[in-house]
């Protein structure tokens, strides 16, 4: 899972914090926010409906007999294709953040767009346990809202919005994903990796290099950052301008630090990732869960295994974001009174 990090991450010494929200933090995408989700005239707002109506367009044209009754059906015709389209919305709000429901192929083609055209983009990866810090944390919550491209994460996500009767067509975690990203990435696309423990970033850097002999991987540092350090960290991305920044402190200092350097004119056109404890994976200081554990939507237990600090987190929080999602489900996605204050 891509947020691992949470309760182990490296200790920032400042950080940038947005005003308290409103009681009721609705999911208030900025348009910006929202042409990070949809950005394409031919894009995947309408995919799930061209792919449901394709069937009856591959049928062909209608021959000269029958074309008067064709011409005729049009308007219910058209009536039909908006109701399908009413019926396979294009997101889900899970806890007051928006997630786009996509496909994996839909976000490696969206991403390598945006590497195309040079646009700055923060990504994340949120799952139950990012959401349940959100849900505490309105400033983060907003960050995550209106200034981060959100993909879901794991099985507590997934179940939520299954609940709400809108599934995910995919589990979009950054574990699987920006590997694929980094594979289909153009030759010389250039990387740097931000994060993890001394060392590990550095070995990272080696194994993923040869994994992706394509790519130029730039440079590394570890995560964990004073301001002094922070500042040097971000001298050398402006000398080094890579295309892909691969942050991984766990959440919310990923996404903070993210947040802080988005709107640098120096950095355009960056292309940033918090991928929590992705770089532990490459460094060779977590192994992954095998396929069938991860099948079994157990990977949180194989994790747990590794790292036992991490079993209350899971054990705490899987209950603790269901009744989340069961509250806001029952009382129109208010907070539960815990996280109110917190607002």
């Amino acid at each position: 899972m891509i947020s691992e990090l949470i309760g182990d991450r490296p200790a920032l010494v400042h950080g940038h914090r947005a005003s308290n929200a409103t009681a009721d933090d609705a999911p208030a995408h900025t348009e910006e926010a929202q042409d990070h989700i949809g950005e394409d005239s031919e894009d995947d707002e309408d995919a799930y409906v061209r792919a449901e109506a394709a069937p009856a367009r591959a049928e062909g044209a209608p021959n000269h007999a029958n074309a008067r009754a064709h011409a005729e059906d049009a308007p219910a015709r058209a009536a039909g294709e908006s109701s399908r389209a009413a019926e396979i919305p294009e997101h889900v709000d899970i806890l007051q953040v928006r997630f786009p429901r996509l496909t994996s192929e839909d976000v490696v083609r969206r991403l390598l767009h945006r590497l195309d055209q040079r646009r700055t983009t923060g990504v994340c990866f949120p799952d139950m346990s990012t959401l349940n810090v959100a849900a505490t944390q309105p400033a983060f919550r907003r960050l995550l809202q209106r200034r981060m491209l959100v993909f879901n994460d794991g099985a507590g996500v997934a179940w939520a919005a299954q609940r709400q009767g809108r599934p995910l067509p995919d589990n979009l975690n950054g574990t699987d994903l920006v590997p694929r990203l980094l594979a289909a990435a153009k030759v010389g696309t250039s990387v740097y990796l931000l994060g993890a423990k001394p060392g590990v970033a550095a070995r990272a850097l080696e194994r993923l290099a040869e994994r992706h002999p394509h790519l130029r991987f730039v440079g590394s540092h570890h995560g964990y950052l004073d301001a002094a350090a922070e500042a040097e960290v971000v001298a050398a991305l402006r000398r080094l301008r890579p295309q892909i920044v691969m942050v991984a402190m766990g959440n919310p200092l990923q996404v903070e630090l993210i947040d802080r350097h988005l709107d640098d004119p120096a950095l355009e056109g960056t292309l940033w990732l918090a991928v929590g404890g992705q770089l532990d994976y490459y460094g060779g200081t977590l192994r992954r869960a095998p396929s069938w554990v991860r099948r079994a939507r157990l990977e949180w237990l194989y994790i747990s295994m590794q790292q036992p600090y991490k079993a209350r987190r899971y054990l705490l929080g899987i209950p603790h974001f269901m009744m989340r999602c069961l509250w806001a489900e029952r009382r129109g996605g208010h907070a539960m009174p815990g996280d109110e204050a917190a607002r």
